[in-house]
């Protein structure tokens, strides 16, 4: 069991347990002596509350089924491109809801989600379009340019070069800019500022 939990950060599932040969009763007796501690239904703790923003993320995870990522804001947080401290965000293709977690219904592709910090974790180039719906123009393009600077967005190869992600990124915003618009947000302030950083090929592709 050791080595399954020192990759899941200090965090464990009933099911695992069970699987490791643990009986139901054990598990009930662990409960009560301390040594697990219930985090959310069916995950645990190993002896002590989660001391991390990692084991809270991965228990976040775990508790949504085998289907969640983290994804948002906290995965944001977690690829280090903005600073979030709220409810764990996570995307799951069920309908699975827990208490203190924000899930979003959304069925991903491979291409979508890959491991950091050995935690399930949207791509930072699908990170930054779900951010697309909560940040301001400005920290949004802040984000991208962070991400493009430190060479995240070529995750796992699914793309050639950063310039082809960040390619993708801009269509996908392009997608939701008569929202934003109606919203009261100002797209054409974000346009110019992408079109600073990266030359003008992002405001000729509109033309």
């Amino acid at each position: 069991m050791r080595p399954k939990l020192h990759t899941q950060h200090g965090i464990t599932t009933r099911e695992h347990l069970l699987n490791a040969g643990l009986s139901q009763e054990t598990i009930k007796r662990w409960l009560r002596n301390g040594r697990l501690i219930a985090i959310h239904r069916g995950v645990y703790a190993v002896g002590h509350l989660p001391p991390s923003p990692h084991a809270k993320a991965m228990a976040a995870v775990l508790a949504c089924g085998p289907t969640a990522v983290l994804s948002h804001r906290s995965a944001a947080h977690l690829w280090g491109l903005i600073s979030y401290h709220g409810p764990i965000e996570v995307t799951v293709a069920n309908t699975r809801r827990r208490p203190g977690v924000i899930v979003h219904r959304n069925r991903l592709t491979e291409a979508d989600v890959t491991r950091h910090w050995d935690i399930p974790v949207t791509t930072a180039a699908r990170t930054l379009t779900d951010l697309a719906r909560v940040l301001t123009p400005d920290a949004l393009t802040r984000a991208v340019n962070d991400a493009r600077l430190r060479k995240i967005l070529k995750t796992r190869g699914h793309f050639p070069t950063d310039e082809a992600a960040t390619k993708l990124i801009w269509l996908a915003l392009r997608n939701i800019t008569a929202k934003w618009e109606r919203g009261g947000i100002h797209w054409k302030a974000a346009m110019n500022q992408f079109a600073i950083l990266y030359d003008d090929r992002f405001l000729a592709r509109q033309t």
